[in-house]
Formats: C-alpha cells, structure tokens, sequence
C-alpha cells in the first residue's frame, strides 16, 4: 500500500471490497494485475505468504541519523534494478576478454586521502585543477567526472523516480555504488542540488578504489569509511594546493571556481587552518539563510525530449555495450527491452538515434 500514489489508494478504497474485520482485500485477478503494475511488484508477490529477501540488497551499508530506519522500498527497487544491469556487464565484458579493472579496491586499507585522491586522479586521468580549468559550472564539472569516469570503466546512471513513475520520487539517499571488479555502478539521485551531485559522484568514486559498495546520506559523519571516502571527494574537487592559491574569505566566489557548495569549502578551509573557528561558525549561521535561495538557482537540467532524458539517465557505455552484446547475439532484442525498462518500439527508437551518431556532449568536449 505505501507504494501506491494517494489517487491509487483512494481507487483501491472505492473499488475493491475490504473484509474490515481483517483489515485485508479481496481482489480479482484482473485487479490484482492492474494493483501489481502500478505498485511495481511482481504478480506473483501478491499470491505467495512469505516475499523472498535479497540479501545482497540487504547487506550494502545504509547509514541514516536513526541505525534501525529502513532502506525505502523504492531504492530496494532500484537497486534490484541496477544490479541486474551490473550483472548483465560483468558476463558481457567477461565473454569479450576485458580483465578485471586494476582500481577496483586498490586503496582498501589506505587512511590518507591525498594518496587515495592521487590513486583516483591517476586512473581516470584527471588534472589536479580539472575543477578550475576551462569547467565554467557545476553542471559542466558534473559532466566531465562522469565521462572520466565511464571512460575509466566506471558506469554512471542518474535519476529522481523510480522508473520514470512521477509519484515514486527517490528519497532518502543521495547515490550508491555497486563494487564489481568489471562493471563498477554508481547511481547519483538527481533531486539534490547540482553541487551535491558533484560531491556524491566524487564519493562513490572513492567508495569504488575503496572496493566499499554503499547508500549514502551526507546526513552522517561519524562512520569511520564515510568520514574517509567525504575526505577524498574534498581532496579530488577542493585540492590542498590548489585551494590555498585561490584562497579568500569570499567564499561565494570560491564556490563558483571550485564548483562545490560554500560548506564544502567553509569545511576545508576550517581543517587546513585558514580560518578561525568563531569565523567558520559566522560564516556557516550566514550560508544556511541563503540555502534556501541558493537551491533554487541550482535548478535540475530539463531535457523536454523523452530520449534525450534517457540519453542523460542512462550510462553512455552501458549503452554502447548493450547494442554490441545484441549485434553479437550475447543478448535479445526482449533482454535489451527488460534491462532499459523500455517498451519494444521505444527502444527501437532510441537505438535508431542512438545510431545515427548520437552520443553525449561531453565526449567532444573533453578528450
């Protein structure tokens, strides 16, 4: 029931009959169908006693303020979802001879965040300035570490519903990564603001050279691999060097070179002694007034064209490789359709415009 959209539960009450001493209802099996499509569960959930777990699912670290708040169903859901994916690229990237990606845990064990930052610029052949250099905005420097990123083997979706359903808007988390030594998946929810889509891909990079999969909320800081993998995202987009020969107390400014929010940066310059602690604690009181109206100039990117939107959401390489794995007979055009959860004339057109040379905009723009 709490899947349903308020508009569906009324329906449910008005339509379907309720034993009330039960608390329970009786549907046909032409309703049942109609409850399961809109609720997104399986059919078959609806007539067995217990739900099957997956304890794969249930065992990436959530960490919230309360430890015993649930996982949303919705990001279980989506999760399952991306796996499925993931699974389907390991074998793939498998049968095509592509060994396992060398980074893909190579800095567990390691505390300094400066050799893990050097370790992560290193493998996606970032510039220690990228932020600086030629990025004009957040939503630019977002684009760039994603293509670095999917051009180092590290696939990268995006969205703020779960599967396309307006009314199943993903809460609770900023993004996840899946470990998988061939086919690494990071997942950034799109309802936060562009400079905390920034910072979350940052960090689930960090969490993948960790080889630590995970759910994250900047909510928390005291989780020792959280406080380490929020180090390394500050070292990869507010470098030591780099920050201290831009530095000011204009930190308004300072956002708008560096592309992070002004807490990112009140933070970095409190821990590298640059300004006083009264002074941070001023400064901090003066940005959460603006917060407000800060968010709603970070508005999210509005692609109006539905394929465009797709092009966005979905990982530029997993498509790529998805039409190889079907021209290769690897997979069918109904596996195609199950794995992008696009009906079969949809995703006949995406894949025509997809052919036509269609590719993201990034990929001339930084090479």
């Amino acid at each position: 029931m709490e899947r349903l959209s308020e508009e569906d539960k009324k329906k449910l009450e008005e339509n379907f009959l309720k034993n009330k001493e039960q608390g329970y209802y009786f549907l046909t099996i032409k309703q049942a169908k109609e409850f399961a499509k809109r609720a997104y569960v399986p059919f078959g959930y609806l007539i067995i006693e217990k739900l099957p777990i997956n304890k794969e699912i249930e065992e990436i670290p959530y960490f919230r303020k309360h430890p015993n708040e649930k996982l949303p169903i919705e990001v279980k859901e989506l999760i399952k979802d991306i796996k499925e994916k993931q699974d389907f690229l390991n074998e793939y990237l498998q049968e095509l001879g592509n060994e396992k990606l060398e980074y893909v845990g190579i800095a567990k064990g390691l505390s300094d965040p400066k050799e893990i930052a050097y370790l992560v610029r290193r493998y996606l052949e970032l510039p220690e300035n990228w932020t600086v250099d030629e990025i004009k905005s957040r939503t630019d420097a977002f684009k760039y570490l994603r293509y670095k990123a999917e051009k180092a083997g590290i696939f990268v979706f995006l969205d703020s519903v779960l599967f396309g359903n307006n009314n199943k808007k993903l809460i609770g988390f900023k993004g996840f990564s899946l470990i998988d030594d061939f086919a690494p998946i990071v997942f950034i929810n799109t309802n936060e603001a562009k400079s905390i889509q920034l910072f979350t891909l940052a960090h689930e990079i960090a969490h993948i050279f960790l080889g630590e999969s995970e759910i994250t909320d900047f909510d928390i800081f005291n989780i020792s691999l959280e406080r380490l993998a929020n180090k390394v995202a500050v070292e990869l987009l507010v470098p030591e060097k780099i920050f201290k020969e831009y530095f000011s107390k204009d930190f308004q400014q300072l956002s708008k070179v560096f592309k992070v929010s002004e807490m990112v940066l009140l933070i970095r310059a409190l821990e590298l002694k640059l300004i006083k602690e009264d002074e941070y604690r001023s400064l901090i009181e003066d940005y959460k007034a603006r917060l407000k109206e800060l968010e709603k100039e970070e508005k999210k990117e509005k692609y109006g064209d539905y394929y465009k939107t797709q092009r966005n959401k979905i990982s530029n390489r997993f498509i790529t490789l998805l039409i190889d794995a079907m021209n290769n007979n690897f997979i069918s055009f109904m596996d195609a359709s199950r794995l992008t959860r696009m009906k079969f004339k949809t995703l006949e057109n995406f894949l025509k415009k997809m052919a036509k040379g269609w590719e993201s905009e990034i990929h001339y723009r930084y090479k």
